[in-house]
């Protein structure tokens, strides 16, 4: 029999008997089926992620939207505890982490982890250590430590993912726009839990406490999450998703009214469903991400940007003492409902107040306490017992890491921002990817001093690095074009002859004419 007919045999058989054991586990053990049964197929998902990345991909865009759905639905097959929610949570981290290893394998397999691949295989990995260290300064060792570190640290590898698995700008623009399908349904469910409220099912695993949305149940207002972990998110990745898809090209031609037209109505789609949400900080970056796409191809307007942020920043940490005591953003929140004739329900989507919190963690930078130069965890202080109170990404990052390492941190971030600018005014290659992926980071970096936890929530975090894997694959793809440019227009070298001299291979000699003898008479 052939070998080939054997070694299928083998698998068929291989892999029916696994079932069967699976089947056996799920059906015997008196826990969660749902979860005995989600290890088996997340186990089998991540080892065809590791083998094949690119399919590994589109399982890990499939579970932004939808991991926190299959956690809500435990309910269904009986008791649900904190390891059923961490089975579940875990598997986005050690998929990321698995095709992330697949990649780089490959790389290994085919010799082209050289020259800037290994660069950035380095870069890579020194910043995941890095972010996936600075929490665990936070929540210690212990299992709420070790899943803030796979949050903050593992989705990092994309960076280096997205530029191995595309060759092209067309199959990277169809990975983006699958991006945007597969978040159409999470905006439609948004709107369904805004008519009809929550399910039956979703309202009984709010009942578990084991999701913040429980407080729902104590009588705060009800904000929709869909298929999301909470209303910030939602808001957050609908905003994204929606700059996202006015973005990009919806025709591999050149773009057409309709290509337009569609991409505008999805924006519209998208903000609703992080309108509905009640939180702002979303709408907000939206709106930055689609600001900065036309900000960031002048650099007159580029600059005054960067200025106006800083200037604006610096203003607001000088002046929230006096915000805060004088109850500003009350009196702004009263003026602002009764001018629009807000009811009491619907004042939470104007209330400022909220802010006060932020502008707290903005006035600690005035402290000198505040600042160390590795971490409070090194200064042997306690972050909990310190009464800082923060709630924006650079002051967690402060207090976690300490002013040098932030600093490097900022100033080598700084320098890339900087050489990513001069290539989108410089060279025109390209510079639709870059506009669209540095402008999905800046958003997530201006919603940072409003939510702390942007760079280290799921899955936010992962479309933070998808934006920075597609803004290095378009840095990349540009040098290559660049090269092959300067290729074409050099001179075409002379056609050298092989030569007969001592020094070898040149010219050939120029033969001396003979004079020809004189006629014998």
């Amino acid at each position: 029999m052939d070998s080939r007919k054997l070694t299928a045999i083998f698998l068929v058989t291989l892999g029916l008997l696994f079932g069967v054991y699976a089947m056996a586990q799920i059906l015997t053990q008196g826990w969660n089926a749902l979860t005995e049964t989600f290890k088996y197929v997340g186990g089998a998902l991540l080892l065809g992620g590791f083998i094949v990345p690119r399919f590994g991909l589109w399982v890990l865009l499939i579970s932004l939207g939808y991991l926190d759905l299959v956690k809500r639905l435990l309910v269904l097959a009986g008791t649900t505890t904190y390891y059923d929610i961490g089975v579940i949570l875990a598997f986005g981290p050690i998929l990321a982490l698995a095709i992330f290893a697949g990649v780089v394998l490959q790389d290994i397999r085919k010799f082209r982890l050289v020259g800037t691949r290994a660069k950035l295989f380095v870069v890579t990995c020194a910043l995941m250590l890095l972010l996936g260290a600075t929490p665990m300064l936070f929540a210690g060792m212990g299992l709420g430590g070790m899943k803030q570190a796979a949050n903050y640290g593992a989705f990092v590898t994309l960076l280096y993912v997205i530029p191995a698995l595309f060759d092209s700008q067309e199959k990277l623009y169809a990975m983006l726009r699958r991006v945007v399908w597969i978040f159409i349904p999470v905006a439609l469910y948004a709107f369904w839990q805004t008519k009809y409220g929550l399910s039956w099912w979703e309202i009984e695993y709010l009942e578990t406490g084991l999701s913040t949305e429980f407080r729902i149940l104590f009588g705060q207002e009800f904000r929709v999450f869909s298929t999301l972990n909470s209303s910030q998110n939602l808001s957050k990745v609908m905003a994204m998703v929606g700059a996202l898809a006015f973005m990009i090209p919806w025709s591999k031609k050149k773009p057409g009214v309709f290509s337009r037209l569609w991409g505008i109505s999805l924006l519209i789609m998208f903000n609703a469903a992080a309108f509905f949400s009640g939180s702002r900080t979303g709408l907000v970056m939206g709106l930055v991400a689609i600001a900065c796409f036309v900000i960031y191809r002048y650099k007159l307007l580029t600059l005054s940007f960067y200025a106006g942020s800083a200037a604006f920043f610096v203003l607001i940490v000088i002046v929230s003492d006096s915000l805060l005591e004088e109850q500003a953003l009350n009196r702004w929140t009263g003026n602002i409902s009764e001018s629009l004739g807000l009811y009491d329900e619907d004042v939470g989507r104007v209330n400022l107040a909220t802010f006060s919190v932020r502008l707290q963690s903005f006035s600690n930078l005035k402290d000198p306490g505040y600042w160390t130069p590795f971490g409070f965890k090194v200064a042997g202080k306690n972050i909990y017992t310190s009464g800082f109170k923060t709630h924006d990404m650079l002051g967690k990052l402060l207090l976690g890491m300490g002013y040098i390492p932030l600093s490097i941190l900022i100033a080598c971030f700084g320098y890339a921002m900087l050489r990513l600018h001069q290539s989108v005014w410089r060279v025109r290659h390209f510079v639709n990817l870059k506009l669209i992926g540095i402008s999905q980071v800046t958003c997530v970096i201006v919603g940072g001093f409003s939510a702390q936890e942007n760079i280290g929530t799921f899955p936010v975090n992962a479309l933070l690095y998808l934006a920075g894997g597609t803004v290095i694959w378009a840095t990349f793809a540009s040098r290559a074009a660049e090269r092959a440019e300067k290729t074409a227009a050099q001179p075409a070298p002379a056609p050298v002859r092989p030569g007969i001299g001592r020094f070898g291979p040149g010219p050939s000699p120029t033969p001396t004419p003979t004079p020809s003898p004189s006629p014998t008479r």
